[in-house]
């Protein structure tokens, strides 16, 4: 649960997100990985979705692209990038297809309020 973003900074309501993910691994050393890392990766998901608006998350799109954001950054938490493999690539790869240990983030809850 957090604190979503405000639309203007002079919105009277906030407005809070309640969500619960499962995080599909590509396999058993990467679950180890995971629960290692727990800490890192809660705050990384805290600081994520807090940066959010509401507007935003509302639609199907959105959901998927929060998803696709947190598998991201979760990602990142767990293989943080090599300098030298930065500097070699093209810069043209997407999150859709970027690697590493998590495979794919589903919502099992999702309110706004």
């Amino acid at each position: 649960t957090v604190n979503l973003a405000r639309e203007s900074p002079d919105e009277a309501a906030d407005q809070y997100l309640q969500v619960s993910i499962t995080v599909e691994l590509e396999n058993a050393e990467a679950d180890l990985l995971f629960k290692a890392n727990m800490p890192k990766i809660r705050d990384a998901i805290i600081r994520l979705l807090s940066s959010k608006k509401a507007k935003d998350l509302l639609t199907t799109e959105g959901k998927d692209r929060l998803a696709n954001e947190l598998k991201d950054e979760i990602n990142r938490v767990l293989e943080p990038p090599d300098p030298e493999a930065v500097q070699s690539k093209s810069g043209k790869k997407n999150s859709e297809e970027s690697s590493g240990p998590v495979r794919s983030v589903l919502f099992t809850a999702f309110i706004i309020q």
